[in-house]
């Protein structure tokens, strides 16, 4: 059996995007809470952090998955199926 080292990429991605919907649930409940207009500034521009944080998650993630492949005539789960030899 393989080490699974090809699924680091999508846990990498899996883990950073978790992170950044959790800080901007709570980013976005402090800037609420907030009343400082300098303060709000503040937390708006530290979501570019948040950003460049998902930016490196999508980085990693696979190129494409089977599942996303648009049907097309001649392909089977992501595969070029080639005539039958007569």
């Amino acid at each position: 059996m393989g080490s699974g080292w090809h699924e680091w990429p999508l846990v990498i991605f899996t883990v950073f995007g978790q992170c950044v919907a959790g800080a901007l649930i709570v980013t976005g409940f402090v800037w609420l809470k907030e009343n400082d207009d300098k303060a709000r500034m503040r937390i708006v521009r530290s979501l570019f952090f948040l950003w460049l944080v998902m930016g490196i998650g999508d980085i990693t993630r696979p190129p494409f998955s089977v599942g996303y492949l648009p049907a097309e005539p001649g392909v089977r789960n992501g595969v070029w199926l080639l005539p039958e030899s007569q």
